[in-house]
């Protein structure tokens, strides 16, 4: 069997027996479609959720990242990844959502003109330079 294309029940047992390969692979799980595990060619296996955004096969595809095997359980992985995708069922773009609330990162070029600003107008009084 190619192992990027594995379907089984994702059970302990299953996760526990899901060994390191040359090539990363995700174990899908027949019971949660959507749900499975990928196992990276160093051993680590995380818990992930696959859908679509916007429904359908015209939807953009995401992929969720539950958590890492040993940090979670089966089962809490499992019913995060419930939650997930229900949400996305319902129209939600939970991965989405994550990006576009992350805080947009300051650039080196801001720091450079900020540092720039700062250097002419010399210390601001009150502030005393050893």
């Amino acid at each position: 069997m190619d192992n990027r294309h594995r379907v089984q029940k994702l059970t302990k047992g299953a996760v526990n027996r899901a060994r390191a390969a040359e090539n990363r692979y995700i174990v899908w799980d027949t019971g949660l479609r959507g749900f499975g595990l990928r196992v990276e060619p160093s051993g680590l296996k995380t818990f992930i959720a696959r859908y679509r955004a916007g429904g359908g096969r015209t939807g953009l595809q995401r992929q969720a990242t539950i958590g890492r095997y040993g940090t979670i359980t089966l089962d809490q992985a499992r019913k995060l990844a419930r939650r997930t995708l229900a949400a996305a069922a319902s129209g939600e773009d939970p991965v989405g959502t994550l990006r576009s609330n992350r805080q947009p990162a300051i650039t080196i070029a801001e720091v450079c003109d900020w540092y720039l600003e700062q250097a002419t107008v010399g210390p601001s009084e009150g502030v005393r330079v050893a």
